[in-house]
């Protein structure tokens, strides 16, 4: 006899929109699923990044409810420091309302958490799980909580986040030697630079010590026009990244401005927060009677801002499939070796792909450095390509 049919080891937008998913399925009632998460949800709440989810997660998500406060990205201007080679994306030229969305952690976690709970699913918080055992498949999964009390399941799924060196080494590891600064700053566009300044539009600027993003921000209040605020991720060397934590700001506003060409200026920051950067990338998603999906399968570097949109993409089909499972979760060991066939290819497209890009635009050798801009000019007048490109980015890679 077990406690639920499904335990969820994670309350953030993996694992809470996976068990809306699965909560809105016929074959499992939402009561039997539970939820667990160390931190209270006013935590989660409260905390300040910001998340950029594309269009189609953003589709698989509505039927959960998706904040009002998102500010849509419908271009996206792709450069590189030092070349003409250039890239522009537009939702207009693949037919959809926008690119991606940007939102706050908090606004998301709240929306998905009324959500679910209305659901019947149960959430427990704060409420610590310890890390799966290694055991053979069996008739359920026993979860060891950190109080000393155990509870069973059929079917265990962790969706503990976490960032790159705060967990354990799995299969693929790289350290990149890098490290991300993110922050919010506030832009004004000026005289030539305003046909820059347009609401939706995101950078991603690409440069020897790392890239760059500046990602679009929804503002409730604006007396400016020429004005717009944007989330930055600053990726570079940990001495690059330590240095700008500490300088001032009008020196760390002299330094983006730069690499920028100066086609803007900062009047405007928030506080500055490190971290560290890496692939940490597990190739089996199942172990027993356990799923690992979002960052306890993969942490990916945020070159291509896929991290997240992938773990939502193994949730959503992991509720599908369980869907479909006949009449209860005790014979899953058939479905579970499908969801791990199914979301093969897309993880390591995906992971290739981000490890591929970091490499490639984050050096300063002149024969890259020619490929670079000749590829950025082709997929620029290449339309056809640019759209293959775009569609792999937000609905994954197909086989």
């Amino acid at each position: 006899m077990v406690d639920y049919e499904v335990a969820v080891v994670g309350a953030g937008p993996v694992g809470l929109a996976f068990a809306g998913w699965l909560a809105q399925q016929e074959s499992i009632k939402p009561e039997q699923i539970a939820v667990f998460d160390s931190k209270p949800l006013a935590v989660a709440q409260n905390d300040p990044r910001v998340l950029a989810i594309s269009e189609s997660t953003r589709q698989s998500l509505l039927p959960l409810g998706f904040p009002a406060h998102a500010q849509a990205i419908t271009q996206i201007h792709v450069s590189e420091k030092g070349r003409l080679g250039q890239v522009r994306m537009s939702s207009q030229e693949l037919g959809l309302e926008a690119l991606g969305w940007t939102l706050r952690y908090g606004d998301l976690m709240t929306c998905l958490a009324h959500s679910v709970q209305s659901l019947g699913v149960q959430i427990f918080r704060p409420k610590v799980v310890l890390p799966p055992q290694s055991q053979p498949l069996r008739a359920y999964e026993q979860l060891q909580l950190e109080d000393g009390s155990t509870l069973k399941a059929y079917l265990r799924v962790d969706a503990e986040g976490g960032v790159y060196g705060q967990q354990e080494q799995r299969d693929v590891v790289v350290d990149y030697s890098q490290y991300a600064l993110v922050s919010e700053v506030k832009l004004r566009f000026d005289g030539l630079s305003q046909g820059f300044m347009s609401g939706g539009l995101a950078f991603e600027r690409f440069c020897p010590s790392g890239p760059l993003a500046l990602l679009p921000l929804m503002e409730t209040h604006s007396n400016c026009a020429s004005t717009a605020s944007y989330s930055l991720v600053w990726c570079a060397s940990h001495e690059i990244i330590q240095r700008l934590s500490q300088v001032s700001e009008d020196e760390f506003f002299a330094e983006l401005e730069a690499l920028f060409s100066r086609r803007f200026r900062v009047i405007q920051m928030k506080s500055r927060q490190t971290f560290r950067l890496g692939l940490n990338y597990r190739q089996n998603l199942i172990k027993g009677r356990c799923v690992y999906s979002g960052n306890a399968a993969q942490i990916l570097h945020p070159v291509a801002g896929q991290g997240l949109n992938l773990g939502l993409r193994d949730a959503y089909v992991l509720a599908s499939l369980l869907s479909n499972t006949s009449n209860s979760l005790v014979n899953l060991q058939d479905t579970l070796a499908q969801f791990n066939l199914t979301r093969k290819f897309d993880r390591q497209a995906v992971a290739r792909a981000s490890d591929l890009l970091v490499r490639l635009f984050s050096n300063e050798n002149k024969f890259l450095g020619c490929g670079r801009q000749a590829a950025l000019c082709v997929m620029e007048s290449l339309p056809w390509l640019r759209r293959q490109f775009a569609q792999a980015m937000l609905f994954g890679f197909k086989t």
